[in-house]
């Protein structure tokens, strides 16, 4: 996606999913509808204090806005697709900083190419793999040391 259609996305993000979960018929689709109601009651409930107090109105604003973030965090800044290959499709993060911003979950060009690897083993295969992406030609996007 463009950058300008990840920040689109991120805005109809979550009503797509909520509308796409109620739509396909399966067991729970019930408990779909009542956590869609009880998000949009919150929601019109928070609103409707601002007479009384900003807090909650702000505090709605925010986790809309914070779920805006997903799309850029998980699909625009960790990915390349002018890529012409497999292995630069998806960008190469290293370093203590990254690592701590992105809770262990940087190595994500490891998760494209062995994604059936558990997340406590990342790290290892990252340290495997960093030879491999070297001789390729790949080089990581570090943030910290």
């Amino acid at each position: 996606m463009s950058f300008a259609r990840t920040l689109l996305e991120g805005v109809i993000f979550q009503p797509r999913i909520m509308v796409w979960a109620l739509r396909h018929k399966h067991q729970l689709r019930y408990l779909v509808a009542i956590e869609v109601t009880m998000a949009l009651v919150l929601l019109v409930t928070c609103i409707a204090t601002l007479p009384w107090t900003p807090v909650l109105p702000v505090y709605a604003v925010l986790m809309v806005m914070g779920g805006w973030v997903i799309p850029l965090v998980t699909s625009y800044l960790p990915h390349n697709p002018d890529g012409p290959t497999a292995l630069l499709q998806t960008k190469l993060f290293r370093g203590k900083l990254a690592s701590i911003v992105a809770m262990e979950h940087l190595y994500h060009l490891e998760h494209h190419l062995y994604p059936m690897v558990p997340h406590h083993n990342w790290p290892e295969l990252a340290r495997r793999l960093d030879p491999v992406f070297k001789s390729a030609g790949l080089r990581p996007i570090v943030l910290g040391f």
